[in-house]
């Protein structure tokens, strides 16, 4: 696999222990489209992650999962992990970040140049809504089962501005967010709480 030096876009690789899998494979490639890790709970060391050589990667999409079922106890081994897996953030407009085992995300994460971000299923995550506000480029912000975020349970007021092209706006009722005030300024045609 570390054989593939040219290789532009790698949509799925899942972390293991044998060759093949380790992160090290991903060291001498020039990633510069996209790249999914899955199983980030395998790896064992920072050592380890800092040998996929991220930082000279210029991806424009990066999608990152650690698996639910891993018995992992990693807390601040993951962010640790994470802070080194940090590409060339320059280009980078795409990032996911699904069922992350720590309890705050690096600073690189709220790259100004992000026009999409995901968050999903990261049961440990306490807050990141300060460094939302350096995300100024920002067009779709996704964040589902975080259930240790304050952000969410502190939310009272959800301002949507110069968003033209939103038509809809769906409230889950599962979030239980505690919005006293909602304003849009725009089109929105539909919106539900549910």
């Amino acid at each position: 696999m570390g054989k593939l030096s040219n290789l532009r876009s790698l949509t799925s690789f899942f972390v293991g222990n044998e060759r093949g899998f380790l992160l090290a494979e991903l060291g001498g490639m020039r990633l510069r489209e996209d790249l999914e890790m899955k199983n980030l709970g395998r790896v064992k060391s920072v050592k380890d992650a800092m040998e996929a050589n991220m930082s000279s990667k210029r991806l424009k999409e990066l999608r990152l999962s650690w698996d639910r079922n891993e018995e992992t106890k990693l807390g601040e081994k993951a962010e640790e992990i994470l802070e080194v897996l940090q590409p060339d953030i320059q280009q980078l407009v795409s990032l996911t970040v699904t069922g992350y085992t720590g309890g705050r995300f690096p600073r690189w994460l709220f790259s100004g140049s992000l026009k999409k971000l995901q968050i999903e299923r990261c049961k440990e995550l306490k807050g990141f809504h300060e460094s939302l506000e350096s995300m100024t480029g920002l067009h779709s912000l996704r964040l589902c089962d975080l259930p240790n975020n304050q952000l969410l349970k502190r939310l009272e007021r959800l301002d949507i501005y110069a968003c033209p092209a939103l038509e809809e706006l769906i409230c889950h009722s599962s979030t239980v967010l505690p919005l006293c005030e909602i304003r849009v300024d725009g089109r929105l045609s539909y919106f539900r709480q549910g």
